[in-house]
């Protein structure tokens, strides 16, 4: 499996954990319906035929803020392998001919042989033009019946054609286009839980950890963060999501009403070294300290 870029719920980096990621969800049944327990499934047109060709999607205009927890490309596209993207737009993507470059990738994933789901924590703002676009194999497409009226955290989204011409599997999206008149969209199963996400920062990476509960806050809700700081270092500030800054390892948000990340901040203070005595002699040195690099 090739992840170009994927985080999935304890937001490590798919290509350096692609293993941890399959084991959850392979081995993990279980494991990820306790972790997704609030989440729900975004509502699709049912299946109507499968096309092989280039990769399609869809795209919709987000009704409030949300967090996708999972994705799927569904099997009656066949066994092969899924290759995903979800897409954030600048501006409503062009009609076919005409295409767009102008979004960022949030999420993408690419032959994917997980059986199942791929967890993943993406955050969505009220109002981002979202696309999404899958398909198994050599771009099989699971088609449903476009301008789906679908319902997300209580809010309403119509879903419409997208697409890009070429093969997701091999090919990151480029030049993506909309088909308003388009008669299918290809389905790409959404697990989603309302609210806000809270990303957990250390700064640097190696100093320690942040770990928040709940990770998605619904809104004007709070969160309880814990800091846990590694050998060498020692935590000099945590802030972030409207809490009051602090200094312990403790921490609590303010009033969320926003994705918003909570950051600890670390000082490095070098390791002391320990030497042993031995009779008839002496330590050589007593006492040292080492520094970063040393």
């Amino acid at each position: 499996m090739n992840a170009s870029w994927l985080t999935h719920r304890y937001g490590r980096d798919a290509s350096a954990n692609l293993s941890a990621a399959k084991t959850l969800v392979v081995l993990g049944g279980l494991a990820l319906s306790l972790a997704t327990a609030a989440a729900v499934q975004m509502p699709l047109p049912s299946h109507t035929g499968n096309f092989t060709g280039n990769t399609r999607g869809f795209w919709f205009v987000a009704p409030n803020n949300f967090v996708i927890t999972g994705m799927q490309v569904p099997t009656v596209a066949g066994n092969g392998a899924q290759s995903m993207a979800v897409l954030r737009f600048a501006a409503t993507p062009g009609e076919f001919p005409q295409t767009t470059n102008a979004f960022e990738t949030l999420f993408l994933i690419q032959g994917d042989t997980t059986d199942g789901m791929v967890p993943t924590r993406i955050a969505v703002n009220g109002g981002d033009i979202i696309g999404v676009l899958g398909a198994r194999g050599a771009s099989v497409n699971s088609y449903g019946n476009s301008n789906f009226d679908t319902s997300i955290n209580g809010g309403s989204a119509t879903l419409v054609r997208l697409g890009f011409q070429g093969h997701l599997q091999t090919t990151a999206p480029a030049n993506v286009w909309q088909e308003a008149a388009g008669a299918s969209l290809s389905r790409v199963e959404i697990l989603y839980e309302g609210g806000n996400l809270i990303s957990e920062t250390a700064s640097p990476p190696e100093a320690g950890v942040v770990a928040c509960a709940p990770e998605i806050v619904q809104n004007n809700g709070t969160s309880s963060c814990n800091v846990s700081t590694n050998p060498g270092w020692v935590l000099q500030s945590v802030s972030g999501c409207a809490g009051t800054p602090s200094t312990t390892t403790t921490y609590t948000t303010g009033a969320v009403s926003a994705h918003c990340a909570v950051t600890a901040t670390f000082a490095f203070i070098g390791f002391e070294l320990f030497t042993n005595g031995f009779e008839g002699g002496s330590q050589i040195p007593e006492s040292a300290s080492a520094q970063q690099g040393d």
